[in-house]
């Protein structure tokens, strides 16, 4: 039996689900790290930060994949091109600095897979950089409060979808050839469109296999922060082909197949949504929300330290996927709480700390400096929460850079506020945030709308890591070394069976 196979029989059985056939019928966080589709939680070109990507084919079929990279505060598009790999082929570029601290982020690749528009360099310069955009959405260019310059563009996150896979003349195209490590024709594809680009569902449906990862690297302070890119599959239904041309916005995660499956504490939960794709304030199509069910959690729980015997720093990326789908209209919709206006769309939380010892917060945590309310919120889509920081932040504004990461969409974590501990034991420990209240603490429960099964998810759909930073004066004799590392945070997750009248039919949402 094959492995797919076997992990999907194993996998219906636990659910007491008879009609999984296979996993990549549905959309599903893909543990084994490849998929259709990847996000890239976190890029900053911010305090002489860059942050380099890589996307890897590992499959003997040519891809064509949109790769778009949002800004941090809503998610608007300031750039987004396709990209050709060949047959296990990998594409890297870096998102760099222009030069000072208002100028846009850009990317720069010295990789010779096909790009529409084509932009790789020679490898000599990086003149051949694409600057990022603020004009081609409208609610980012009349978005006063949030800010219309290019310094928007400094922060934020990728995605990659798959749109199709490659036969015939293209993918012969697109190929490298033996001892030039240059493909045969990217001139023919460069603009994304002509007789090349014929496809069919049977032949040209996307197949995944792709991974990819990032890094954050600071070349002044030698650290470097990677992390692996989250990967979807399922994303496609089996007779579908989302290639667009490169001055398309689509493909985007509302074109997820209206199916999903969450894996939670070794059982699935297997949805069905509505199938049109998010569309006017008045037409909330609920494929997205296929997407946002794998990803959503009641609460998510990471490490920190701030131990200034190792000159420690922590800071955890938090990044809501889907959210602009969600707030970014007249009316918003579940599970956020407040439409994007302003500059921002805040969601309380809650947030409890523990020290290393197990002391505790006898009150729930808030952020420092207050922000003019008894509950904590996250406002934007792309968020950095340190520790133990001096962040001078208004929530309209811009807030001083965080250290490891250079954010300014930051708040911070004051763990001086665990009691009973001795000594230095509030600068480690780890931390909960839970999501699962609209009001905080004491609000309604927050749920996702309801699946065809009445299923409805408990919390946010969220994603990131904790990155931390550490200093030692004594590397070698007059030789200071700095280190850097992330790990990606840990989540729990609730469903309940909620029909829409808001009428509790049962506990969970596995099968008898």
């Amino acid at each position: 039996m094959k492995k797919n196979s076997l992990n999907t029989a194993v996998l219906a059985s636990l659910a007491g689900i008879a009609g999984i056939a296979n996993i990549s019928s549905a959309v599903n966080i893909n543990t084994d790290g490849t998929g259709q589709v990847l996000i890239y939680p976190y890029y900053t070109v911010n305090a002489n930060n860059q942050t380099l990507l890589s996307v890897v084919n590992t499959t003997n079929r040519g891809k064509a994949v949109k790769v778009r990279i949002l800004e941090g505060r809503n998610s608007q598009e300031v750039l987004d091109f396709n990209l050709f790999l060949s047959r296990e082929d990998v594409w890297t570029a870096a998102i760099l600095n222009l030069g000072n601290a208002t100028a846009p982020g850009s990317i720069i690749t010295f990789d010779t897979s096909c790009t529409a528009p084509a932009f790789s360099s020679d490898g000599t310069s990086t003149a051949s950089g694409v600057p990022f955009v603020n004009f081609r959405n409208f609610q980012y260019i009349n978005d006063t409060a949030g800010g219309t310059g290019l310094d928007r563009t400094r922060e934020g996150h990728v995605e990659i979808l798959e749109m199709a896979t490659l036969t015939g003349d293209l993918e012969a195209a697109i190929t490298h050839r033996s001892g030039t490590d240059k493909p045969f024709d990217c001139d023919a594809v460069a603009a994304g469109s002509g007789p090349l680009f014929t496809f069919t569902a049977a032949a040209n449906t996307p197949s995944g296999g792709l991974f990819g990862g990032g890094a954050v690297i600071n070349i002044a302070n030698g650290t470097y922060t990677n992390y692996s890119a989250t990967a979807l599959d399922g994303f496609w239904a089996t007779d579908e082909v989302g290639y667009t041309t490169p001055d398309n916005i689509l493909p985007s995660l509302s074109n997820a197949r209206p199916q999903s499956l969450v894996f939670s504490n070794g059982r699935v939960i297997s949805s069905t949504w509505g199938s049109a794709a998010v569309g006017a304030p008045t037409d909330p199509g609920q494929r997205i929300d296929a997407v946002s069910a794998v990803f959503m959690a009641d609460t998510f729980l990471n490490e920190y330290t701030t131990e200034t015997g190792i000159a420690a720093s922590s800071e955890w990326v938090v990044t809501f996927p889907t959210k602009r789908f969600y707030v970014d209209r007249a009316v918003v919709i579940p599970p956020f709480t407040t439409r994007y206006a302003g500059g921002q769309a805040c969601d309380p939380i809650s947030i409890q700390s523990w020290n290393r010892e197990e002391f505790t917060t006898v009150t729930p945590v808030g952020f420092s400096p207050p922000q003019g309310t008894t509950v904590p919120n996250i406002c934007f889509e792309t968020n950095v929460l340190t520790f133990n920081q001096t962040i001078t932040n208004q929530l309209n504004g811009t807030s001083s850079p965080s250290k490891i990461l250079g954010s300014v969409l930051s708040r911070n974590i004051s763990t001086p506020r665990i009691l009973g501990a001795a000594g230095n034991g509030t600068q480690a420990g780890w931390t909960r945030i839970n999501l699962t209240q609209s009001g905080g603490t004491a609000g309604a429960p927050r749920v996702m709308r309801q699946s065809v099964e009445n299923h409805r998810f408990v919390g946010l759909p969220v994603s990131g890591f904790w990155a931390v930073s550490i200093e030692n004066n004594n590397a070698t004799p007059g030789v200071k070394g700095f280190y850097g590392g992330a790990y990606n945070h840990r989540n729990s997750r609730s469903c309940s069976l909620i029909n829409g009248a808001g009428v509790t039919l049962g506990p969970v949402c596995f099968a008898p």
